[in-house]
This record gives structure tokens, sequence and C-alpha cells, in this order.
């Protein structure tokens, strides 16, 4: 990661002062070795996170991913030409709420459903499309970013607990079924905005039952653990979507909450 140290000229907004602490690129998170906080990070100090980002030189610009595709206005046009037979119909095939759809500005391009991709600044970097038989690809031009609903992204700093799924599928369906989540586009891409997003959290992985999915939560995890209270649960079915279709969704919600109560439980204080 990439964090910035503070200076004279990027006092620490925790502590004001001008050495030691860092800043996360995204400017809402900071590790300061001299005020604490519920969640420490061993010797580097204590993790505070900033409901009003940090004000860098970095998170207002366009670094990191550079494009000539305006993603957002692209987006809003896709998901205003959404057609709502079209929508419910997804919703339906897939098990997932339409509001939950909806929420994630799913649209339609003329031959699929499209879905934004972010970026650690919440800023639109792809669209995944996703066709009527199941196929997938992204717009040309796109990088692999996260999925996210607009309110799990708007209340992302205020939240504790989170699920990290793996597709697009499986994040809408955890958030059908209640929770919060945050999806990587495949189980190679997605890591290190992840990184930057979930620190100071206490993060469930749901991983796919296939070993590219098992391989990939478990490196998360190791990744994560440097930065948050992480574990993982490995449904005996292929993925959440397909364990909410065959063992039902009241089964698939106590699955997933009592993750999280061992995760909870498991890792309280260890940070």
């Amino acid at each position: 990661m990439n964090w910035i140290r503070v200076s004279k000229n990027l006092p620490c907004p925790i502590c004001k002062h001008i050495d030691w602490c860092l800043i996360s690129p995204n400017g809402h998170a900071v590790i300061c070795p001299r005020t604490s906080s519920a969640n420490k990070l061993g010797e580097m100090g204590y993790i505070h996170i900033l409901e009003i980002p940090v004000l860098l030189q970095n998170n207002g610009g366009s670094i990191i991913k550079r494009t000539t595709i305006d993603f957002g206005a692209l987006i809003d046009f896709y998901h205003r030409n959404l057609p709502i037979w079209r929508g419910l119909g997804l919703a339906k095939g897939l098990g997932i709420d339409w509001g939950v759809l909806w929420d994630f500005s799913t649209g339609w391009d003329g031959e699929a459903y499209t879905i934004p991709m972010y970026d650690e600044f919440w800023r639109p970097v792809g669209i995944h499309r996703r066709f009527p038989d199941g196929s997938k690809s992204c717009v040309k031009g796109s990088h692999n970013g996260v999925f996210i609903s607009c309110a799990t992204k708007k209340d992302f700093y205020n939240l504790s607990n989170i699920l990290v799924c793996e597709g697009w599928s499986d994040t809408a369906m955890a958030e059908s079924l209640g929770f919060r989540a945050v999806g990587k586009f495949n189980s190679t891409c997605g890591g290190n905005i992840l990184k930057e997003i979930l620190i100071g959290k206490k993060v469930l992985i749901v991983a796919d039952n296939d070993p590219a999915g098992k391989k990939s939560a478990e490196n998360l995890k190791i990744d994560l653990t440097k930065l948050c209270k992480c574990d993982i649960i490995y449904p005996d079915i292929k993925d959440l979507r397909e364990t909410v279709k065959i063992k039902g969704i009241e089964w698939a919600k106590g699955w997933l909450k009592q993750g999280l109560n061992i995760l909870n439980n498991k890792l309280k204080g260890d940070l």
C-alpha cells in the first residue's frame, strides 16, 4: 500500500504532529502511534477511520487509473436505460432483491446488463457486462474494480462488519440477505483495492468452493490480517448464490451470521 507519511505541510489529522503517522491514499484512514483507538495495528500504532477524508493531492485527482472514458456518465445512461421488466427478470433469475439490483446502479446497454466497478477512491473505473445467457465481459477500456451498492458505499466508513464476495451476483445476494458486502471482480482481481478500503474493519470473506476461489480467499486473508480482523467461510456448495438456491434463504442467513459471530468472538482484541 502506498500510504502517505505526514509532514510539515500535511500534519496528522489525529494528533497534529508532523512525523511518524501515516494517511491512507484515499484519505479515510490514519495510523497514529500517539493516539489510541479500538483498533491497534501492532507496533505501527492505532487505526483511525475518518468520515470526512483528508484532502490530499491524490484523492481528488485522476491518479492510479487514467481513462478517456467518462464511466460515470455511461453508468448513469445505462442505468436509466434499464427496462423495468428486464431488471425484474434478472433479479428473479438470480434470486436477488429488485431493490438491491437497482442500488448497484445496474443498467442495460442494449445487449447486456451493466454493473459499475469502482476503485479505492470510489471512482467508477469500469463496467461489467452480464449477458442474458450468463456470459460476461467488460466495456472496452474498463479497469477491474470492486462491486459495491450505493447504500453500502455511502455508509462504508461507519460499518464495522462487512462481507467480501467473489463476483457481482454473490455480492448482490449477500446484500439481498440483509448484509453489507463488497465484491471482487473475480478470483484474481480486486485484492489491492480491498487492502486500501478495508483497514480497521471486521471482514468475513465468503469464498467460492473451487480451487481458484479458495486460494484467492486465503491469499486475501493473509494480506488483510495485517490491516484488519479477518476470517473465511467456505460453502459446501459452489458459492453463496447456489447455497441460497439449494439450502434456502434462512439457512444462508444463519450461516453468514454464524460466520460473523465466530469472527467477532475468535478475533476479539487481536489487533
